[in-house]
């Protein structure tokens, strides 16, 4: 019988031998390139593009924060290539000033209310928000707010 251990069931992306100066080089740009995403987020770049190819760099199921009291997680992606997020906002908690070049966002109200700084929009629980790609938003959370994002 051979017993499976924990390092086999490691997808081989995540598969970094931190011994080797290449695996720590590579580790340390995955993280950087992670952190200038979430800087786009933030709106702390000149160029606060966030395309689909940034979006896939999140791994799926895990909880990462863009501001204190924001955070995302990428879910499986939808058969048509369709990603999904859960976004979840306290109140007064924001997005800072961002665009997707490439892919039009879906942010669904599952609680909570949206706010958009940008056109100056509220959206509340069972409403939906379209920000069609190349469209500038600043969602802010009114109440504490759970989001799913679809972006296409």
């Amino acid at each position: 019988m051979c017993l499976e251990t924990k390092v086999d069931k490691i997808p081989p992306r995540l598969k970094i031998d931190f011994r080797d100066p290449i695996g720590r080089d590579r580790l340390e740009i995955t993280h950087k390139s992670l952190l200038d995403i979430l800087d786009n987020f933030k709106g702390q770049n000149e160029v606060n593009d966030i395309p689909k190819s940034e979006l896939l760099k999140f791994s799926e199921m895990v909880w990462y924060e863009v501001n204190p009291g924001v955070r995302i997680r990428r879910r499986k992606t939808l058969f048509n290539g369709t990603l999904v997020f859960d976004t979840e906002i306290i109140q007064g908690g924001k997005f800072g000033f961002h665009f997707h070049s490439d892919v039009t966002e879906q942010c669904d109200v599952i609680e909570g209310e949206l706010y958009d700084l940008m056109t100056q929009t509220s959206y509340k629980e069972g409403e939906s928000v379209v920000f069609p790609q190349g469209i500038g938003h600043t969602p802010v959370a009114l109440k504490y707010t759970v989001l799913r994002v679809y972006f296409d």
